[in-house]
């Protein structure tokens, strides 16, 4: 498939310049990145920043205004998305056209719990190729992906009672799940549990998957 004028999204793990650098330079295509606790983009120091005048985040800092709100499941799942330009020369990072600010708040219709979230995202696409709607449902669509993804972690794989606790192992071996996962849906399996048994079963068709 061809990469040209496509938009590559993808979760923080990937916020990398060289990630950043690969598919403008090149592909010819664009990326929206999530920014949490990624040292290049210096996390802290722009959400210290930018959280200190909520006013100006509506306003002047962040113009730029997109929200949606979905029923479902028992649950109103908000989002708002809002845009800027005026923080590319603040951001060092390759190629950045727009920072947004996001914020995801989810309350539970018979108890009433709410649960915020609020994150940054940079994006190579400048504001007259996406406007703040657009860009909010290519995050909504990466978002969809990693909750995808980690509810399979979570149950089939049963992450949580892995023992790897320290250094870089535990997203390491979310990485090889994530692996698995992907060479399992890509060679036909809708149901990881099955593709995991499958492969089991069958040694070859495992090796077969990764090309060997």
């Amino acid at each position: 498939m061809p990469w040209q004028g496509r938009v590559v999204t993808a979760d923080a793990r990937h916020t990398q310049r060289e990630h950043a650098r690969f598919p403008v330079e090149d592909k010819q295509a664009h990326y929206l990145f999530t920014v949490k606790q990624n040292q290049p983009i210096r996390y802290e120091d722009l959400q210290e920043d930018l959280q200190e005048d909520l006013q100006a985040l509506d306003t002047a800092l962040f113009p730029l205004r997109a929200e949606t709100l979905d029923k479902g499941h028992g649950r109103l799942k908000r989002r708002v998305l809002l845009a800027s330009t005026a923080l590319n020369d603040y951001v060092d990072f390759r190629y950045v056209a727009q920072v947004c600010r996001i914020e995801r708040e989810v309350i539970e219709r018979k108890s009433g719990k709410q649960r915020r979230e609020t994150v940054f995202a940079i994006t190579s696409l400048p504001p007259e190729q996406a406007d703040p709607s657009k860009l909010l449902t290519l995050n909504r669509g990466q978002w969809a992906i990693e909750n995808r993804s980690h509810d399979v972690r979570a149950v089939t794989f049963d992450e949580a009672r892995s023992r790897i606790r320290t250094g870089n192992g535990q997203a390491m071996m979310a990485c090889l799940r994530n692996f698995a996962i992907a060479l399992a849906r890509l060679s036909g399996f809708t149901n990881i549990a099955s593709a995991l048994r499958a492969f089991a079963q069958q040694p070859r068709r495992a090796l077969a998957a990764v090309g060997v």
